[in-house]
């Protein structure tokens, strides 16, 4: 904020003093914060993430996620990716206000899925575990969730998630210790929402926060993820934490 601090002028063209009313204060300016440059860093870390996740051999998950605002969610379950195109995801709870479970499951060959009556049974798409991995750490669990809950098969199982769905603007957004990438989720071109990603201390998936936005308004989400195990690929991890 700032306010004028100019001295009066003393006019001396006439005999008699002059007088002028005081300068009102200038007013206030809002200034809005500046926003996080994107940083190297911040990209490369969640790069490499990603293509750890993709080249380890089993990569299990145990969740818990709620999301409020235009549409609702609370469900838990469990990731778990094998070798050979092998897949299980398990959910359980609400979404969309109707109580309900989601299972889909792939031997490598076939790939089935069941939710409220609701099923599909498909040839295992050739690009499963990168279309559930990417979308996982780029649009969050709940995404794949919401489409299982509709009797579908997980988005893009058959290739271009990639190209589909673009996490852009990284920056760090580490607080108290805790390592955190923040970033854009932009789907066909189109930003949607933005995202915190928060890494435990072997660089997992800890929890992510982020703000979807849709035509009939935002919806807030917050993924946690309770267990991580990564077997197999450069760096083997598993992380447990309280629910």
């Amino acid at each position: 904020m700032r306010r004028s601090t100019l001295a009066p002028l003393l006019l001396l063209a006439c005999r008699e003093p002059a007088t002028s009313a005081p300068t009102p204060p200038a007013e206030p300016v809002a200034i809005a914060p500046a926003e996080p440059a994107p940083t190297a860093d911040a990209r490369s870390q969640f790069e490499a993430l990603e293509e750890r996740l993709l080249g380890a051999e089993t990569v299990r998950i145990t969740f818990a996620i709620e999301a409020e605002g235009s549409n609702t969610a609370n469900v838990r379950g469990i990731l778990e990716l094998g070798p050979g195109g092998k897949a299980k995801l398990d959910a359980s709870g609400s979404f969309a206000g109707q109580a309900g479970e989601a299972h889909f499951v792939s031997d490598g060959r076939t790939m089935k899925g069941e939710s409220g009556g609701k099923r599909f049974e498909l040839a295992t798409g050739a690009a499963l575990h990168e279309s559930i991995l990417i979308g996982l750490i780029r649009m969050g669990l709940l995404h794949n969730i919401a489409v299982l809950w509709g009797g579908r098969p997980p988005d893009r199982a058959e290739g271009g998630i990639r190209e589909w769905v673009v996490a852009s603007e990284h920056h760090d957004a580490s607080s108290e210790g805790k390592p955190a990438i923040a970033f854009t989720i932009v789907v066909q071109g189109t930003p949607m929402g933005e995202t915190t990603l928060v890494l435990d201390a072997a660089g997992l998936p800890a929890e992510r926060t982020q703000v979807v936005h849709f035509p009939n308004g935002d919806m807030r989400v917050v993924e946690r993820y309770e267990a991580v195990e990564v077997i197999g690929g450069a760096a083997p991890a598993t992380t447990a934490r309280p629910p």
